[in-house]
């Protein structure tokens, strides 16, 4: 519509104007090129697509097989290698895995063979000691009965002699027993008891009921080895006794099929960057203690007897009391393991490792004292099979056939 200027002022002048062009000739270009394209590009770009997606295959293959040595270095196969191909980057970077691999397994190697050495070293000295200790015990037992005779000099230095020689033969049947486990020469000798019962014979036995307060419910029978349930039960009270507060608590109690032994104590508990080592071997949480008469391998040992019945073991530090230690085995008994005596945890446990508590004897004060016996062969006798003090099924005052003379089915 066009407008006419009139007076200053534009009116409208009321003709329309159109324009018609042919744009047949353009629609034939554009269906021309569109024909090109699909006749022509993307056959092209398919044939040049092969060989890039084979190029990067190539590149990419080397990427996957160091993703695969790496995943399975994480798993333990240290002897993974990659193939080295070429002389690129990737070539380069597959060398260096390769050699990064090999120092690794021989710096693994070199502690593995390490600590077999010192096992069998901690092994052969104990078995050396055993006979010599036996007849320093059996010497210094006489003195010490006849201590009373002696001047008070030479009789403090006699009972010197039979209480260090008493703590030396418990260290050497500590690490006899450690290398028992190393060498998976350790097996169950399993019966079906009273856990009331098994806690209660452990407490009597040292003379602790008067120190103990339980919680025993009864009719809770189970199947383990009663010689190492006391000795787990023994050390756990007796760290507790030793390095906690009273009043110490045992509780017993079934939970999903599996017993739970739990030990309470009111002491100071344990520091927290202490909590991951309790379990150690040799770890003692304070070290103030490290001149204690504990051989810092009473919850190694305690640990081990505890995963031998197919059970798990922590402790923590517990808001009602300072600290709780905890153990559960399944009431079915340990599983039969042909092929390995030393069994390991069905299932790892929430806080394996979050203990408060302490290291010490592994299990203190284990055999009944009595006071025609020296502090000596007290100590020595702490290490001793409490097998003879238990009260075995079917027979009410003690007589009954002892665990160890039979081996049950489930002995591993």
């Amino acid at each position: 519509m066009t407008r006419v200027v009139a007076g200053g002022r534009a009116v409208p002048s009321g003709l329309v104007l159109f324009a018609v062009m042919p744009m047949t000739n353009e629609e034939v270009d554009i269906d021309a090129l569109v024909t090109a394209a699909r006749d022509g590009a993307l056959p092209g770009l398919a044939v040049a697509l092969v060989p890039a997606l084979l190029a990067a295959r190539s590149v990419l293959r080397p990427v996957r097989e160091l993703r695969r040595a790496a995943h399975s270095m994480g798993g333990g196969q240290l002897d993974t290698r990659i193939a080295v191909r070429g002389r690129d980057e990737m070539a380069a970077l597959a060398s260096t895995f390769n050699e990064s691999a090999a120092r690794l397994e021989h710096s693994v190697q070199e502690l593995q063979d390490a600590g077999t050495r010192a096992r069998r070293f901690a092994s052969d000295v104990s078995h050396e000691l055993r006979t010599p200790l036996a007849g320093m015990l059996a010497v210094t037992d006489v003195l010490d009965e006849d201590a009373g005779t002696l001047d008070p000099d030479t009789a403090r230095a006699v009972r010197l002699i039979s209480a260090e020689t008493g703590k030396l033969a418990m260290l050497v049947e500590d690490l006899m027993e450690i290398s028992r486990f190393d060498a998976r020469a350790v097996s169950l000798v399993t019966d079906e008891v009273d856990a009331a019962e098994a806690v209660r014979s452990t407490l009597s036995g040292r003379q602790w009921l008067d120190r103990i307060r339980t919680e025993l419910p009864e009719g809770f029978r189970i199947r383990l080895d009663p010689r190492r349930f006391d000795v787990i039960v023994a050390n756990l009270v007796g760290n507790a006794l030793r390095h906690g507060a009273e009043p110490v608590t045992v509780r017993l109690s079934k939970r999903g099929g599996a017993l739970i032994v739990e030990v309470h104590d009111n002491g100071p508990g344990i520091a927290p960057d202490a909590l991951p080592h309790i379990f150690d071997r040799f770890y003692k949480a304070d070290a103030a203690r490290a001149r204690s008469s504990g051989s810092g391998l009473g919850l190694a040992i305690t640990e081990e007897n505890v995963r031998l019945h197919g059970g798990t073991i922590h402790a923590r530090n517990a808001p009602e009391a300072a600290r709780c230690s905890r153990w559960s085995c399944p009431s079915k008994g340990p599983r039969r393991r042909p092929a390995r005596r030393t069994a390991r945890c069905p299932r790892k446990p929430r806080n394996r490792r979050t203990a408060a508590t302490e290291m010490g004897p592994r299990h203190e004060g284990a055999d009944v004292p009595s006071p025609q016996d020296g502090p000596a062969r007290r100590a020595a006798g702490a290490r001793r099979s409490p097998a003879h003090r238990l009260r075995y099924p079917g027979d009410s005052r003690g007589r009954g056939r002892p665990p160890g003379r039979r081996r049950s089915a489930s002995a591993a």
